[in-house]
């Protein structure tokens, strides 16, 4: 089948793939870009093993309608040089591959898309409504963060009268083991909630500071749970129940939640919905 453009060109996109074994602070920088869509998981040792499923992913970008796409990867891929003749030349897909990632801590917001690959396995999500939820919801960001064991490829399911995710299910390599998978889905809608991220994101270099003065060369930050702590700290997350069926994944919406705007902790979130687990759950506001 001939590759035909979804319903509009999207310029100015930035693709960052993070291939850092050891999760280091560099992929949080761009969380708090005002124009961010990150889709990935990162929980793999082994480099390089999946570049069939970045060609997938590229492919994909194409066909939403992506034409002028830079990829900042924090680690020289083997294989990317073949997937730009592949691809990008059929596809008229501009496809830059920077080797370092430390320019995009200061990127600037002229850049209005960008989608942040976070680990080897990309998430096999319906990324045309994903995008297109984006683009419509007027919101200044859309985060989708998916970590977990190991698994190849998952399918995120949108609710069409709420746009909002629904569901996610996902196949694991060993089908044997439990999924430890966790979604976290943050709409940003005004200049107050993007200063809330500008004070977690020092928040987070804090700790990198304090890693480095102690002479840890490796920083693990799990970014989700520090996230979710800050809140906790802010008093605007103070309570996460755990009940219902295991197995099944989480997402947590901030973007319908007024009190989120004015950045009110005393009616933030008042209760979460059905579908807990401890390790895989699903947070939903009223």
């Amino acid at each position: 089948m001939d590759w035909q453009p979804w319903q509009q060109e999207i310029d100015n996109c930035k693709v960052i793939i993070t291939y850092d074994k050891n999760h280091q602070l560099y992929p949080i920088s761009d969380w708090l870009h005002p124009g961010l869509i990150p889709i990935g998981n990162g929980d793999f040792d082994e480099l390089y093993q999946d570049l069939p499923n970045l060609e997938w992913f590229l492919r994909h970008l194409g066909w939403l309608g992506f034409y002028n796409v830079d990829v900042t990867s924090s680690e020289r891929l083997r294989g990317l040089d073949l997937i730009n003749e592949t691809i990008s030349k059929p596809m008229n897909l501009r496809f830059l591959v920077d080797d370092w990632i430390d320019e995009i801590i200061n990127m600037s917001e002229s850049v209005e898309n960008i989608i942040l690959v976070s680990g080897l396995y990309l998430t096999n999500s319906d990324l045309r409504k994903a995008v297109l939820h984006h683009i419509q919801s007027g919101n200044s960001a859309t985060l989708l963060a998916v970590r977990g064991l190991q698994f190849q490829v998952g399918l995120v399911t949108f609710d069409e009268e709420t746009n909002l995710i629904s569901d996610f299910q996902e196949k694991p390599i060993d089908k044997t083991q439990l999924v430890n998978s966790k979604i976290l889905i943050l709409n940003l809608k005004n200049e107050y909630s993007k200063d809330l991220l500008i004070e977690f994101r020092e928040y987070l270099h804090k700790i990198s500071n304090l890693n480095k003065q102690l002479n840890q060369s490796i920083i693990n930050i799990d970014y989700i749970n520090e996230l979710i702590q800050f809140l906790i700290k802010k008093d605007l997350l103070s309570t996460i129940e755990l009940t219902g069926v295991k197995g099944e994944p989480w997402f947590l919406d901030l973007s319908k939640i007024e009190t989120w705007i004015k950045l009110d902790p005393q009616f933030f979130i008042q209760n979460f919905k059905h579908l807990f687990n401890c390790e895989n759950f699903i947070l939903s506001p009223n």
